[in-house]
């Protein structure tokens, strides 16, 4: 037991990252040590003198936290060799439920908001395909003025742009027309046939765009409120919600609408 104590106390501050970096054939992690093996033999009070914090609360997650990441990657590994996502009925089903805004009639839909209930182990293999989806898009292919969902850009880079447009058109007694466009449940709005085109447009990897694909395919879901749950119902539209990658695959397919709709018009600047 004092053996395993001391193991703990030595590799406490190793973590197994559950990110994935590069395009290769299989996900490449940084190598780390498991911190902690549950082991039966060993009980939890051996532990508490060598972590900080509440013992109530913290003390089971951290002799758990490792053995669990380091089984999370060699799940993510295996499916990535067998070209496969999670079990379809484990990552594709969805549980719905409603939380009010706290403003307007309770009885309109609109003054709710949806929360899409998801798989844990599914929702971390999709941040994995997500590193990977960011790092491909990071090359270049996205347009300069596409600045949602995207790392190192944001609202305040497109706030200085506008501002600098109006200041120079004020010096140059020029017209300056600015349209704002908000766009109604957009995520709802994507076909998801068109969504795997433009994918392969941007240069997926074809394996890639089939793990997305299998994530979406046969997607049901149900509805859960004040203790009851409702029928299930298939969702064949739009991009999975409650996803980190669902924003990024929004974000390309408007790319590619915005490069196909401004093709034969002259250069400018533009603000999408």
């Amino acid at each position: 037991m004092t053996e395993h104590a001391v193991a703990g106390r030595r590799d406490a501050s190793f973590k197994v990252p559950v990110n994935s970096t590069g395009l290769g054939p299989t996900f490449k992690f940084d190598e780390a040590k498991i911190a902690v093996i549950c082991d039966n033999h060993v009980s939890q009070r051996a532990f508490e003198p060598w972590f900080s914090g509440p013992p109530s609360i913290t003390k089971p997650n951290d002799i758990l936290h490792p053995y669990m990441a380091q089984k999370l990657r060699e799940k993510s590994n295996w499916l990535w060799r067998k070209d496969c996502s999670p079990k379809a009925n484990a990552s594709s089903d969805a549980t719905i439920v409603h939380l009010y805004k706290k403003k307007g009639n309770r009885q309109l839909c609109d003054n709710h908001r949806g929360i899409s209930l998801l798989n844990i182990a599914g929702k971390i293999f999709v941040r994995i395909l997500l590193n990977r989806l960011n790092a491909h898009l990071e090359q270049g292919l996205l347009p300069e003025s596409q600045c949602g969902f995207r790392r190192h850009s944001g609202t305040i880079d497109m706030i200085f742009a506008a501002r600098q447009l109006q200041e120079k058109c004020q010096e140059m007694w020029t017209h300056l027309y600015t349209t704002f466009v908000d766009l109604t449940k957009a995520f709802y709005t994507v076909n998801r046939d068109g969504l795997w085109k433009i994918m392969q447009k941007f240069g997926c990897p074809e394996r890639f765009t089939h793990m997305v694909r299998q994530l979406h395919d046969g997607m049901m879901a149900h509805v859960a409120d004040n203790g009851t749950v409702s029928e299930a119902f298939a969702v064949t539209n739009g991009v999975k919600q409650g996803y980190v990658h669902a924003p990024t695959l929004f974000s390309l397919m408007f790319s590619a609408m915005l490069m196909d709709a401004y093709r034969d018009e002259r250069p400018g600047i533009r603000i999408a």
